[in-house]
């Protein structure tokens, strides 16, 4: 619940860039706050752990407020003027088509017209001497602000606006439209919803031809009568309106003894509900009026008591009526032709209106219910379709369940799913494979295996025999959770179903076994594969091994892959070429990666953004930046349109190299073209301007981007302070430590360790400790900054009793906390101490880091090294 109000509140009240800005337009408006109160408002809107910044962006939040009110005022304007002219203009057209007899009146007129234009003149000229230069806004905001006389009473804004309209021309224009906008929004169904006020709670045993005829009831009492004689009592009239009802195919003839209205002489609308309270219609309207809904009140009473149908009527309509309609519906949908919401609802509205319904109906809706669900609008499927169905009598069946719990599934709600289910086991029906297999893969989309499972072992439980689709959504489930073991059992089981194992069964146990780096038993899998067969290889299942050994650096045996591919006569894909490319990028084998690039032109095949993506970041780790920029432009002329990743990239290469003049001039360009900066970019600049040394740059960076960017996260906090604590910034390190609290953000290891280290450098090995005790889960990372620091500053003692305090914690030491502990040891001269926590290094199977290494075969000699 806390959640969902969360949202509602970040919807209207989020954050203050995000927020409409005719909110802040209806604090200047309100005469009580004017500019002042808007600068209080925003100023509790901003959270900045810099006053001076903090200021600084409300002054620049007010500004554009302003120039945003100002702009809406001159639009306001404008059209003030347009519509006065139009005016002056038939005013104009009136007068000149006026007769003599009206001329006295006329005179009247224009002597009014002229004193209050003379007295508007006189308002105006001592007006403007008082506000000569001055716009109707500075007028208006100059003004002090306005006080109630009696501030316990409530005070209501447009009438003050009413009361001065006299002074102001365009603002009460304003107000009256700022102020009537609602603020928050209803549900359609909320407020135009005429079913759910009749079928409410408390009346909810209706009956559907009941509803039907109390909404047409409802809906002619609210429809003008016509009382037109050319109209009144024409027989096509009860025609149009029972066949659009639906309910009376077979009487739509005229009723011969139905009492017709009196004709009359005028043409009049009369509305029941357009009638003022304590307004006496009448007489003769009032008899026409009471006529036509008495007429009315017989065809609702015929509709709900329809006579029997004779079996041939009912034979005769469904060939050639409903028949035709369902079979052209039916080819509609198979066809694939449905591709919007729109063509779904306009079929279902015609199925609807026929009568009587065949029994092959539901059978037609499935059909209609399928294919939009096939276009993703699950949820109008359940809420739009199915209650509507329930309501014209169309009863569901297994399909149509089938069909609605996959909608509850793709949309996520299963609790939905599974009370569906159990309405089809009360209907009678019995769930096959199909419903089963549709359950289970709704709960591996939302990682629920262990119940999936459960739904899994009680379908083999009922007696209905898994196919090999229905094994293979489980296996999906299993590798997308891991559980790569379970996935290899099920497979091996689904023979002993007599289910046959397909090219997928293997291919997302493979996929998932490389890129969980288990590439020797994904070749095992891909071996028993190849002597199945019945299973033919596919080029998804040699992308998923290529990409698992590029990205793992074996690239010959990927070589070996791709050659083995083209004897099969399978040709790679796009994907497989993005594979290999991004596999000699990464390990900075560019000119490799050139020559696919050139072999995959050459076979026609079109790169895309992923792949120059690659090809320019493996040209910027090697520092071709040049070539990056040249093979980015050729992009471009292939007509692909760079985006925020391609940029990223660019953006990355020039920091790494310290190029920041180029990267800014292509972060402007970026901005230039449309093009949001995410996260990713202003990170990637924060390290590299303050890298670079550039803090001041850096800090306006970081402004901007809390102004006007997205919103930081841990790594941009990260970065800015590991920038501050390398720019000797301690202070301003710590005043931001301690703003994200503010903010929400959380520290995370790496944060505190930056902070610690930048104490012990600073000689601050009190706050160091300080913050070392106010952590309150310590890891590994936190006990190495701590024991690092210890050694540096020259105590072993306490960093050897923090080492076993440590271990009793539970936190157990890793290869880097190894490496801190022997290099101390060997820089102090004590060898036997080294030499002592070197062999338990050796015991956990740790080894030792290089520069470690050296320096242990420069320190110890060549018998202690062979001790070890």
């Amino acid at each position: 619940m806390g959640a969902v109000m969360l949202l509602k509140y970040n919807k209207y009240w989020g954050t203050y860039r995000k927020m409409n800005s005719l909110m802040f337009m209806a604090v200047l408006l309100d005469p009580r706050e004017k500019e002042h109160g808007l600068f209080v408002t925003v100023e509790d809107l901003i959270v900045h752990y810099d006053p001076a910044m903090k200021k600084k962006l409300v002054e620049k939040w007010v500004e554009e407020v302003l120039k945003n009110f100002v702009e809406l005022f001159a639009a306001y304007k404008v059209e003030n003027v347009r519509c006065a002219v139009s005016s002056s203009e038939s005013v104009g057209e009136t007068n000149s088509t006026s007769t003599q007899s009206s001329s006295s009146f006329g005179s009247t007129i224009s002597s009014k017209a002229k004193y209050m234009a003379g007295r508007n003149k006189r308002k105006h000229q001592l007006s403007n001497v008082e506000d000569i230069g001055r716009s109707e806004v500075e007028r208006y905001l100059a003004e002090p602000i306005y006080t109630p006389t009696n501030e316990n009473a409530t005070f209501d804004i447009l009438q003050w606006w009413k009361v001065n309209a006299a002074r102001f021309d365009i603002l009460p224009l304003m107000a009256k439209d700022i102020f009537a906008i609602p603020v928050s929004s209803v549900a359609s169904e909320s407020a135009f919803s005429t079913g759910k006020r009749i079928l409410d709670p408390f009346r909810s045993s209706l009956k559907p031809k009941t509803l039907e005829a109390l909404i047409l009831l409802q809906n002619w009492l609210r429809t003008p009568i016509d009382m037109d004689s050319s109209t009144l009592g024409v027989e096509e009239e009860e025609i149009d309106i029972a066949e659009s009802v639906g309910r009376v195919v077979g009487e739509a003839k005229t009723d011969p003894n139905r009492p017709m209205c009196s004709p009359s002489s005028t043409h009049r609308q009369i509305n029941l509900y357009d009638v003022p309270k304590g307004h006496i219609l009448s007489s003769n309207n009032w008899d026409i009026f009471s006529q036509v809904i008495t007429e009315k009140m017989n065809l609702v009473q015929r509709l709900l008591h329809t006579r029997p149908i004779s079996n041939y009527e009912i034979f005769v309509r469904n060939y050639y009526n409903i028949s035709r309609l369902e079979r052209y519906v039916k080819d509609e949908c198979k066809s694939g032709r449905i591709k919007k919401l729109g063509d779904g609802l306009k079929y279902f509205d015609q199925l609807i209106l026929e009568r009587p319904l065949p029994s092959t109906t539901t059978r037609t809706f499935n059909h209609l219910l399928s294919s939009v669900s096939k276009i993703k609008c699950y949820s109008d499927v359940i809420m739009l379709f199915y209650k509507r169905m329930n309501l014209v009598g169309v009863k569901p069946d297994i399909y149509t369940f089938s069909i609605l719990i996959n909608c509850c599934c793709q949309l996520g709600q299963l609790s939905y799913g599974f009370c569906l289910f159990g309405e089809m086991l009360k209907r009678g029906y019995h769930p096959d494979k199909v419903t089963f297999t549709i359950l289970i893969k709704g709960l591996c989309i939302k990682d629920e295996i262990e119940t999936a499972f459960d739904v899994f072992a009680k379908m083999a439980h009922t007696g209905i025999q898994p196919d090999a689709f229905t094994c293979n959504t489980l296996i999906h489930g299993f590798c997308r959770t891991g559980k790569v073991g379970l996935a290899i059992q099920l497979k091996s089981k689904m023979s002993e179903w007599n289910c046959r194992l397909n090219v997928v069964s293997y291919v997302v146990i493979i996929d998932t076994l490389c890129k969980g780096g288990l590439l020797d038993e994904a070749v095992v899998l891909f071996s028993e594969m190849l002597d199945d067969p019945s299973v033919v290889p596919n080029v998804v299942v040699y992308t998923s091994l290529i990409n698992g050994f590029c990205n793992s650096g074996r690239l010959n045996e990927a070589k070996r892959l791709l050659e083995e591919m083209a004897d099969r006569g399978i040709s790679a894909d796009l994907t497989t070429y993005n594979s290999i490319i991004h596999g000699h990028c990464l390990h900075g084998q560019h000119e490799e990666a050139r020559k696919c690039f050139d072999e995959m032109m050459g076979r026609g095949i079109s790169p895309d953004t992923i792949t120059y993506n690659s090809m320019m970041d493996g040209l910027c780790l090697t520092g071709h930046l040049e070539e990056a920029v040249k093979l980015s432009d050729s992009m471009v002329d292939t007509g692909l349109e760079p985006n925020v990743f391609n940029y990223n990239v660019l953006i990355d290469g020039y920091c790494k190299n310290r190029k920041m003049d180029e990267a800014m001039q292509l972060f402007k360009k970026m901005k230039r073209n449309g093009l949001q900066p995410t996260t990713v970019t202003y990170n990637t600049l924060l390290g590299g301007l303050y890298r670079d040394g550039k803090v001041r740059a850096a800090n306006n960076m970081f402004d901007e981007m809390q102004a006007f960017g997205p919103s930081p996260d841990t790594v941009t906090y990260g970065t800015v302070l590991n920038g501050y604590c390398k720019n000797g910034k301690v202070e301003e390190a710590v005043e931001l430590f301690e703003s994200m609290e503010d903010t929400g953000m959380l520290a995370n290891a790496y944060m505190y360790s930056i902070l610690m280290h930048s104490f012990f450098r600073a000689g601050k090995l009190g706050d160091a400790r300080k913050l070392f005790n106010e952590i309150p889960n310590k890891g590994v990372v936190i006990y190495n900054t701590m024991i690092n620091g210890l050694f540096h500053n020259m105590m072993s003692l306490e960093a050897e009793k923090l080492i076993f305090e440590m271990e009793e914690k539970g936190c157990l030491p890793n290869a880097r906390t190894y490496d801190i502990i022997i290099q101390a040891f060997l820089i102090a001269k004590e060898t036997d101490r080294a030499l002592h926590f070197l062999r338990k290094m050796c015991e956990k199977e740790f080894v030792p880091s290089d520069s470690v290494f050296s320096f242990s075969l420069k320190t110890l000699s060549a018998d202690e090294l062979r001790n070890l």
